[in-house]
């Protein structure tokens, strides 16, 4: 049964009506950027994002005035009262409209899930109770999916299973913990023109242990199953086109905290080794390079019996996180681009339950940090695409590295050296070529180190998509 909601300006001559297949189909968010704040004269925006389709002015109401901003933005206002009454960006003018959730006169029906630019959030206003618990997610799945025919397994990685639906769709279960991958495809989708799927609903079991997500099937095959066929020059074409999203994201949405788009904890996603196998995600939403050395490194070197000159000198080393913190996706491995093979062109980029404010020096560390046969002559490529573009990445990419040896050989020699070079970098009696080099000083530890911390995180002999130590990566 479709939900007819219908709207108007204050006088009354602009009017028009949304007709949605149900109140899931409209996303209400709070909107906390600068551009929001000014044009709804208070501390954020309020928008329910509805397809273009179910908006439609009613006849006989008054054309709306427009106004186009400078980022591309254009606002509907009422030419007789100045009321605004909804806004599109210029990508996405043609999928959505943004309706001004005020301008309802029903709209309780339609009420917040989310938030965006949490960044921004004044200090006086609370985090929307919505998008901090996924509590409120039903449990029950949109009342069309019955209809869609028996599922077919594409992935299974512990409790990690991928099923491909009519070859439309796309489901994922994951166990039940924070998520905020919906928030972010939504995110990406309206704001920018990096391709990513459509998210058309997520629920939680009856048991709310499990959370389950559908989106649309991305064009194209993975990067993964078409690699070995590819050009050179197709293979790096494609980093390129990576690299490019990820600048843009970068360079357009700074964070004050680590954390989602939604304003949830990020995972651990190989930032820190998770001693707490059950955690999974980092202890809280930093903001200082205090906050995340002192909760998050320091008490894993401690327990390791690292003296403690040893960990305040690899609290001095450490790369800058405060004030350097950008949205990116942070886990692109090879099965998450999906591809055009025959142009050479990303037609997706898929997966983005690991995106967030991370600092800018982790995607470069996470790219050559993380990664197995499947997918080392990927990150070999995109690593020498993305390395001059991404601040700190060498630094970080060695700092990193030191850390995660040191937790598994306190007393590593190597480790040790890496950190001496990390202090004389800083002081500027060693160059960046040096710590490109860094890997050919004393390696005792590294086979060991190798074999335990791939054993460790490809999931117990299961499939899994991280290895460390990959030798294409080791230049």
């Amino acid at each position: 049964m479709t939900l007819h909601l219908p709207g108007r300006c204050i006088c009354n001559r602009l009017r028009y009506t949304l007709s949605l297949p149900s109140a899931d189909a409209a996303r209400t968010t709070l909107c906390h950027c600068h551009s929001c704040r000014r044009a709804f004269g208070a501390n954020y925006g309020l928008t329910a994002k509805v397809p273009v389709e179910a908006f439609q002015y009613k006849p006989g109401s008054e054309p709306p005035k427009r106004y186009k901003q400078e980022n591309g933005v254009t606002r509907e206002f009422c030419g007789v009262c100045g009321a605004y009454v909804c806004e599109f960006g210029e990508e996405a003018a043609d999928k959505f409209r943004y309706v001004v959730w005020g301008s309802l006169d029903e709209p309780e029906k339609v009420p917040p899930k989310g938030e965006f630019f949490c960044k921004n959030r004044t200090d006086w206003m609370p985090e929307l109770q919505a998008s901090s618990s996924i509590h409120r997610l039903p449990t029950y799945p949109p009342s069309w999916f019955r209809e869609l025919q028996k599922a077919k397994i594409i992935y299974r990685c512990g409790n990690r299973v991928v099923w491909t639906m009519n070859d439309v769709y796309i489901l994922k279960r994951t166990q039940y913990n924070i998520n905020s991958e919906a928030p972010t495809h939504r995110f990406i989708t309206a704001n920018t023109s990096v391709p990513c799927p459509r998210v058309f609903g997520e629920w939680l079991s009856r048991e709310r242990d499990q959370h389950f997500l559908i989106e649309e099937r991305a064009p194209g095959v993975t990067l993964g199953e078409c690699w070995p066929r590819l050009s050179a020059a197709d293979k790096i074409y494609l980093a390129q086109q990576v690299a490019d999203y990820m600048s843009k994201l970068a360079s357009r949405f700074r964070g004050r905290r680590m954390e989602s788009v939604s304003g949830q904890r990020l995972p651990i996603n190989c930032f820190v080794p998770d001693a707490d196998e059950a955690r999974g995600f980092l202890k809280g939403r930093w903001r200082t390079d205090d906050d995340i050395f002192d909760h998050e490194f320091r008490p894993a070197l401690k327990r390791t019996g690292l003296h403690s000159d040893i960990i305040n000198a690899v609290r001095a080393t450490m790369p800058p996180c405060q004030g350097k913190l950008a949205l990116t996706h942070c886990d692109l491995y090879v099965g998450n681009i999906m591809v055009d093979p025959d142009r050479a062109k990303v037609t997706a980029i898929i997966d983005w339950e690991s995106a967030g404010y991370w600092p800018e020096w982790f995607q470069y560390a996470r790219i050559t940090h993380g990664c197995n046969p499947d997918d080392e002559q990927w990150k070999y490529v995109l690593s020498r695409v993305c390395r001059s573009r991404i601040p700190h990445a060498d630094h970080g990419r060695v700092w990193l590295d030191m850390v995660h040896l040191f937790l598994c050989y306190p007393a590593s020699l190597q480790a040790c050296a890496w950190l001496r070079l990390l202090g004389l970098y800083l002081k500027g009696d060693a160059s960046l070529k040096d710590l490109q080099d860094y890997r050919q000083m004393d390696a005792r530890h590294e086979q060991e180190y190798r074999a335990k911390e791939s054993a460790r995180l490809n999931n117990k002999d299961l499939k899994g998509d991280q290895g460390y130590y990959s030798n294409w990566l080791r230049f």
